[in-house]
């Protein structure tokens, strides 16, 4: 087990990254920036946040999580096992997305918007919400 541990701080912005067992963890943070990422086995993320943001990302057993959010938005990722992920937020939006077994889930949040996505075995969720619209979709 390699576990690598990188704290940066950039203009009041910090970024966390935790990777486990080879595992590359990619953060940029600009302007009071909250970057987490965490990488579990051959995993990938990548977050970009620019200011006054918060972008979570969790990756385990081959899997890709790719989260860019601008001007105060909160993008959440979740994904397992052999799936790829994507979040979009830009000002003031909420993108969640629960990932599970080879699907993709891909949120565009613009606006004030809420994209709500869930998405198990083998499935392709695609939402996408523009000035204080709501998405909310559910595949299995």
């Amino acid at each position: 087990m390699v576990f690598v541990w990188v704290l940066a701080f950039r203009l009041i912005g910090f970024d966390i990254s935790a990777g486990v067992y080879n595992g590359i963890d990619i953060g940029v943070g600009v302007y009071s920036v909250i970057d987490i990422a965490f990488g579990a086995y051959d995993g990938i993320d990548i977050g970009v946040d620019v200011y006054n943001r918060i972008d979570i990302g969790f990756v385990a057993y081959n899997g890709f999580d790719i989260g860019v959010g601008v001007y105060n938005g909160i993008d959440i990722c979740v994904g397992g096992y052999n799936g790829i992920h994507f979040d979009f937020g830009v000002y003031i939006g909420i993108d969640i997305g629960v990932r599970f077994y080879i699907c993709i889930d891909i949120g565009f949040g613009v606006l004030i918007g809420i994209d709500i996505g869930v998405r198990v075995y083998n499935g392709i969720d695609i939402a996408v919400g523009f000035y204080n619209g709501t998405d909310i979709g559910v595949g299995i």
